[in-house]
């Protein structure tokens, strides 16, 4: 019976980290498209991301933050994969020769 309230507090904490992950995305995002060259009001970004005022800047910006978090996440499911396949919590894109094929591409694209 134990392990089963054991368990329960587990699933729980990383729903609420889980939770909290997320509304630090949220914040970020947020961030990204009020924060730039021209600095937007909170409310000018609500109101384009609601659609009640279109705003010229939070526009242009939303694509390169919408992109940052398809990239990221992209990027940790390659790094959660590159852990299950080596069974190794430390692996990097080194161990299976990922880092040495992107080098290689990288000067045959410099050199032609």
């Amino acid at each position: 019976m134990s392990s089963h309230v054991t368990s329960l507090g587990h699933g729980r904490r990383l729903g609420l980290l889980l939770g909290l992950g997320l509304a630090v995305v949220a914040v970020a995002c947020l961030a990204s498209l009020a924060v730039g060259a021209t600095v937007v009001p909170l409310a000018h970004v609500w109101e384009t991301l609601t659609g009640s005022a279109p705003h010229g800047i939070v526009e242009a910006r939303l694509d390169r933050t919408a992109l940052g978090v398809v990239v990221g996440a992209a990027m940790g499911c390659a790094g959660a994969a590159m852990q299950a396949l080596t069974r190794n919590p430390l692996a990097d894109a080194g161990i299976i020769g990922v880092a040495s094929g992107a080098s290689l591409v990288g000067v045959l694209v410099v050199v032609l």
